[in-house]
Order: C-alpha cells, then structure tokens, then sequence
C-alpha cells in the first residue's frame, strides 16, 4: 500500500492514520501503532518514506488530539 500525504493537512493526516476529527490520544496512538507496524522499515513488505510519512502524520495531529 502506497501511503501519501498531500500538503500536511490536518485532514489529510487523519485520513492517512484511519482516525476521525476529533478523536482521543488513546484512539490516535493505536491507530498509529496500527499503521507503523505494517509499514515499518523493519518489515518485509514496507519502505522506509511511508514510515516517515506515518511519523510525520503522528506528529502533527498529537497537539489537537483532546487530552
């Protein structure tokens, strides 16, 4: 699966993560560690750019998830 994120939007980085506007801390990290199991460099099947992108996805929805 080809993972991209167009220009940083929020929106574009729920989207990438699976999660909904809004959504808890707890809810945002397990779809994070979700994805980044699949995608991690480590694994057979995944490259390193759709990591990053997962990370960066992470990163930027952290500060407006509700606490």
């Amino acid at each position: 699966m080809k993972i991209s994120v167009g220009s940083g939007s929020l929106h574009a980085s729920r989207e990438l993560l699976g999660v909904r506007a809004g959504c808890s801390r707890a809810e945002l990290k397990t779809a994070y560690y979700a994805a980044a199991k699949v995608h991690h460099p480590d694994s057979a099947t995944a490259a390193g750019a759709d990591f990053a992108r997962l990370k960066d996805a992470y990163d930027e929805l952290l500060p407006h998830a509700p606490r």
